[in-house]
């Protein structure tokens, strides 16, 4: 979830699922975005952040490296569309 007000995030909130035994709160990675204009070098941060807190199993379907990396991915891509939506 993502506000946006004068060109930068006032509030945001992100989980992760999938990636651990529980849901996720990436708390850090939405405090790095909180406050700027979601810009790519904040984005990959706020993503390196996600992607430390998680801990995926392993299994036929992928490995855990795979899927913390598409964690990343998702987040990149949920931000994009985020953004494209917020008003502000």
């Amino acid at each position: 979830m993502l506000t946006m007000k004068g060109g930068k995030v006032e509030r945001c909130s992100i989980g992760l699922t999938n990636v651990a035994d529980t849901p996720l709160w990436a708390e850090e990675a939405a405090k790095i975005l909180t406050g700027s204009p979601l810009d790519a070098p904040t984005i990959k941060k706020a993503v390196a952040a996600a992607e430390a807190i998680t801990s995926p199993a392993s299994d036929a379907r992928g490995p855990a490296l795979y899927r913390t990396k598409m964690a990343g991915v998702m987040l990149a891509r949920a931000l994009d569309h985020a953004k494209s939506r917020a008003r502000g």
